[in-house]
């Protein structure tokens, strides 16, 4: 609750120790740095993105995702944030291993959903970043739906970022991605 609190300042940070958060507010806009300093910050359970709307910095940070059942219902970003808007993204790696699995509203929807692990839309640049993905996503319905291990929709720079080696996502009716959805 303390880094969340920090955050909504929108001023400088550095992480001093690993940290564990268990349950969030969505922050609505960050216009600061937060210097993970190497360190890794643990998400037990998604309640939606971490940072809504990122206009500052986030670099050198290890993020693990334990959220074993995440039910997607709409165009969501399922760990960092919705929005890097003119931000900078750098040496980030996130680690998830998890099930989705559709809300009901969105089974049979005529709508596009993108589902991303660390940003819905890019209108920054990331570098540096690594996703090590197991995913495994159940679909009953006929919903157009893509899955990203990185980004969903990227309008700006993505540089030298990886998808780690033995990452898997298992999914039927979805189209996937490695690193991004569409990219503009």
């Amino acid at each position: 609750k303390q880094l969340v609190s920090a955050l909504n300042s929108d001023k400088n940070y550095a992480l001093g120790a690993d940290i564990t958060i268990d349950s969030w507010d969505t922050i609505e806009s960050y216009k600061g740095t937060l210097d993970g300093k190497g360190h890794t910050i643990t998400i037990r359970e998604v309640e939606g993105e971490f940072i809504r709307i990122l206009y500052g910095t986030l670099m050198n940070i290890n993020i693990v995702v334990e959220d074993s059942d995440i039910v997607v219902d709409g165009n969501e970003a399922i760990v960092v944030l919705s929005s890097a808007s003119g931000s900078k993204i750098h040496n980030v790696d996130v680690c998830i291993s998890t099930t989705f699995t559709n809300a009901s509203k969105i089974d049979n929807s005529t709508d596009t959903y993108i589902v991303a692990t660390l940003c819905y839309e890019n209108l920054g640049t990331i570098s540096d970043c690594d996703m090590s993905v197991e995913y495994t996503y159940h679909s009953s319905g006929t919903t157009n739906m893509h899955l990203a291990g990185l980004v969903g929709v990227n309008y700006a720079t993505i540089e030298n970022c990886t998808t780690t080696v033995g990452s898997s996502i298992v999914a039927t009716d979805v189209d996937v991605a490695g690193l991004v959805a569409y990219n503009h």
